[in-house]
């Protein structure tokens, strides 16, 4: 599973008015502009998830990180049934 999340602007990009240049859509699609190329089309992307600049960490926790955690906690029920042997050494003379 792969997820793109865009950032949201810091300050500093907000104080120099930058603009933004990636465009995320549903279905998983991210469009990048390139700037110094205002007519060419964006270069595109897809992946399972894209989030934008706006998405709620609750959403992108549900989408990823829980689903994630209950893979690591229910991991199959046969790795921990079976009791641990460790071989005994001879306790030096």
């Amino acid at each position: 599973m792969v997820a793109v999340r865009c950032r949201p602007f810091n300050q500093r990009e907000k104080d120099q008015k930058e603009g933004k240049i990636i465009t995320i859509k549903e279905g998983g699609y991210c469009g990048i502009e390139n700037p110094s190329e205002p007519d060419a089309p964006p270069r595109e992307f897809s992946f399972d998830f894209t989030y934008d600049d706006d998405s709620e960490q609750v959403t992108i926790y549900r989408n990823l990180g829980a689903p994630l955690l209950d893979k690591a906690f229910h991991i199959s029920p046969y790795l921990n049934t079976s009791p641990l042997y460790l071989p005994r050494r001879a306790a030096p003379r």
